[in-house]
């Protein structure tokens, strides 16, 4: 077979592994003739891959000697014990197990298919900035698919954002999408088409016939943020201010002193007559400030450089009371904490 298309398949499901895994297997790719899948109790997922072998091998060694062998071409075949790689001058057996002890979802099972939502895929990437990661919160570090409330949400505690989403109704029940999961899902280049709620899994099928499943939780409450959310919306004394057009342009220097670990956060302070962005890492500290038409006591938030770039596009004010920021449309809003004086410095 070719060997990109083997790597390409490969690379898609190289999320679902996992070395720490209570089942050896868990860090394998498992081919079932048809299909290369990975399991790691958390998510699971499985690309079309016709190979006629069936059993699993790690994962580390097949992936690394693929990527070093010089030929477009190579040869796979299984023994009793091995997986034998090939492409004519180069040979090399990786152990096969070719029992598959991992509890693999059978999707021809799966019911329930439904087609994605218009605006469902945006909002999950909308809300992934706001969740916690630290899974021993799980209820914060997950995204909450609400089909009674006709949305979906996440905080850490700190911050939230809420997105209003039609057609949650044809779900069968609301569920929590961890957010490693979440990410999982738009790190996929097939495209997410359709979606299955089950009873402890939610299934994401992708255009390029891929499947992608995530355990979701089911023994968590998840907070109510409608009574915070009320409480900003219904604040008499509430200050709107007009962000700088110059804004996304700022934020954009400041992503370079921000960090790139997926967490990354600036402090934006807003003082009379000015706001400024601040983003400090490893490899040196950031700092500008341009005009704004405001006069008050001075307020400051952390946020994530790229989310308040993507808000920038949504919206053009940002709303502040004594202890909240936030920014809103009719269809969505995020509401972040105010920081202290103390938290400043």
């Amino acid at each position: 077979m070719e060997r990109e298309k083997l790597l390409k398949a490969l690379e898609v499901v190289r999320p679902g592994l996992s070395n720490k895994g209570f089942i050896e297997q868990m860090g394998c790719f498992i081919f079932t003739g048809d299909r290369v899948v990975t399991y790691n109790d958390e998510i699971t997922i499985t690309h079309p891959l016709q190979t006629g072998i069936t059993g699993a091998v790690r994962a580390e060694q097949l992936y690394k000697l693929l990527g070093k062998l010089p030929d477009h071409r190579i040869r796979l075949r299984a023994t009793e014990t091995e997986l034998l790689v090939s492409d004519g001058k180069i040979k090399a057996g990786i152990p096969l197990q070719t029992e598959i002890e991992l509890p693999l979802l059978d999707y021809s099972k799966i019911k329930g298919w439904v087609k994605i939502p218009e605006g469902f895929l945006e909002a999950v990437k909308f809300c992934l900035f706001s969740c916690a990661r630290d899974i021993t919160t799980p209820q914060l570090s997950c995204i909450y698919v609400n089909k009674k409330g006709g949305s979906v949400e996440s905080t850490d505690n700190f911050r939230l954002t809420r997105v209003n989403v039609g057609g949650l109704d044809a779900f069968p029940a609301s569920f929590l999408l961890p957010v490693h999961a979440a990410e999982g899902v738009f790190a996929n280049e097939g495209g997410v088409e359709e979606i299955a709620v089950g009873e402890n899994w939610v299934h994401f099928r992708l255009g390029n016939q891929c499947m992608f499943s995530a355990r979701t939780y089911t023994e968590v409450q998840y907070p109510n943020l409608s009574e915070v959310i009320h409480q900003f919306e219904q604040k008499k004394e509430k200050v709107k201010i007009t962000l700088p057009k110059t804004l996304p342009d700022i934020l954009q220097r400041a992503m370079i002193f921000a960090g790139d670990s997926g967490t990354e956060r600036v402090t934006v302070s807003v003082l009379s007559g000015k706001m400024e962005v601040r983003a400090e890492g490893v490899n040196g500290w950031f700092k500008e400030v341009d005009e704004v038409d405001y006069e008050g006591e001075t307020v400051v938030f952390r946020i994530n450089p790229h989310y308040l770039a993507d808000i920038c596009e949504k919206t053009n004010y940002l709303e502040v009371t004594d202890r909240l920021a936030g920014f809103r449309s009719e269809e969505w809003i995020h509401i972040v904490a105010l920081m202290s004086e103390k938290e400043e410095t």
